[in-house]
């Protein structure tokens, strides 16, 4: 296992096995996982709160990325590490990099596709999260975010949904120098 703290970026569409390898990625290591949805789902529950977040795309996505970088500057300021599991845009990325320079800890970037879009509908319709406040998955949601989706163009780990979990997780440990 490794001592020195680490950021790790789990980025991909939803479905594509994003949260399932930061969690075991976190039993590993022992770091928590700042989720987008999770964090999200709590504001939602303030209505007067929400809805200026919800109405506008990019201050949303700021909003989420903003909370995100709260917690892993947490983390990182006492020497841990975090994990962060979103569709990370090129600015969040920015953000998560320039915590991992302040705080001198490695940087790690996760990509999870799924190269089988009949196999990817499979794991969204009828998927239930159980997020608290958090609308469930639609296929029609995945289509629209597989649209405009764009793949980070940095240094980092491409695994593929097709492919058995216990392989990527594997990858996934061996990227973060957890194995």
């Amino acid at each position: 296992m490794t001592s020195s703290p680490f950021v790790a970026i789990f980025t991909g569409v939803p479905g594509c096995g994003k949260s399932t390898l930061a969690e075991r990625a976190a039993l590993k290591s022992g770091a928590p996982v700042a989720n987008w949805d999770w964090l999200m789902s709590g504001l939602r529950v303030f209505p007067d709160v929400w809805a200026p977040i919800e109405a506008d795309a990019e201050r949303r996505r700021d909003v989420g990325y903003s909370l995100m970088c709260r917690i892993g500057e947490q983390q990182l300021r006492r020497g841990q590490s975090i994990i962060y599991d979103c569709i990370t845009r090129r600015r969040a990325y920015e953000m998560f990099s320039a915590l991992a320079g302040q705080y001198g800890a490695s940087l790690h970037v996760v990509e999870c596709v799924c190269t089988d879009l009949a196999v990817h509908e499979t794991r969204i319709v009828g998927r239930r999260r159980d997020i608290p406040g958090w609308d469930e998955l639609e296929w029609k949601w995945v289509i629209n975010s597989i649209a405009i989706y764009e793949s980070l163009d940095v240094a980092k780990l491409v695994v593929d949904a097709m492919d058995p979990v216990d392989r990527n997780h594997a990858a996934v440990a061996a990227h973060l120098g957890l194995s």
